[in-house]
Formats: C-alpha cells, sequence, structure tokens
C-alpha cells in the first residue's frame, strides 16, 4: 500500500511540474485563461479544506480558472463543492466516468485527485507548484 502511494505521489509530482511549465509559457504566450481541472470523487471528509486552500493559492493568478469534476461521488462531495461554489470563484460539473473531459484542448491541465485522501490531499505536490507560480505576483502584503 505505501509503494502504491509513494508511486502515486511521484507520478503526481511529476505532472505538476509539467503543468507549471506549460502554464507559465502559455500565459507568457497569451491573455488568455488556462483552465485547472480537479478530478475528484467521493472526498466529502477532505474536499473542503483541499478547496480552500487551492483557491488561496490560486487568488493572485487570474490567468488561471478552476474546474472541479464530480466524477460521481456516492458522499456529500457533490453537495460540499456546490456549498463552497457560492463563496469562491470556481467551475463546478458532475460527470460520472469523466474520461471525456480528459480529451479537452491543449489549454486544459487536470489534477486527479480520485483516489487520494487526508493528508495526501491536503498536502497535495500542486500547492509547492501553485505557490511557486504565485510568488511575487500577489497584491497583498505579506506576512
Amino acid at each position: 500500500m505505501h509503494v502504491f502511494l509513494l508511486t502515486l505521489a511521484m507520478l503526481l509530482l511529476i505532472g505538476v511540474c509539467c503543468l507549471s511549465k506549460r502554464v507559465e509559457r502559455y500565459r507568457k504566450s497569451s491573455n488568455e485563461a488556462v483552465r485547472l481541472i480537479i478530478m475528484m470523487k467521493d472526498q466529502e471528509p477532505w474536499v473542503e479544506g483541499f478547496m480552500r486552500k487551492l483557491i488561496r493559492f490560486t487568488r493572485g493568478m487570474p490567468y488561471l480558472k478552476i474546474l472541479v469534476v464530480d466524477d460521481g461521488s456516492s458522499d456529500q462531495t457533490r453537495e460540499v463543492l456546490a456549498r463552497l461554489q457560492r463563496v469562491y470563484p470556481f467551475g463546478l460539473t458532475h460527470e460520472r466516468n469523466a474520461m471525456e473531459a480528459e480529451r479537452n484542448p491543449a489549454g486544459d491541465h487536470f489534477f486527479d485527485t480520485r483516489g487520494l485522501t487526508g493528508s495526501a490531499l491536503l498536502n497535495a505536490p500542486v500547492f509547492c507548484q501553485l505557490k511557486a507560480l504565485n510568488a511575487g505576483k500577489s497584491s497583498g502584503l505579506s506576512k
């Protein structure tokens, strides 16, 4: 089980590194938004913390638009996301077996959280990459 989680974490880290390079390159070449598509399923206990953290890290990145795809959750993940969407700026769609969304145009980037739980989700490598992209670009004061 530990080998599986370690392998999954490594794959996510590689994906996030590629994402950060593509977002930066795309941002320099275009004023259009880059979509970050987050796939979620059955993550009710952790989804609120994950989304609040994600929104906080992307606050100073107006070129990055977030779309959350709920892949047919059987728990209350969908309801938690709908509640958060009333407060935070992100798109939300509900698609069972959301593989078709992964075939969208090249401007989209994916982060698949399905299967991540607890601290693995709340401390996903995407946050380090988003923090690095956002460094020095915030209009707020440093703490």
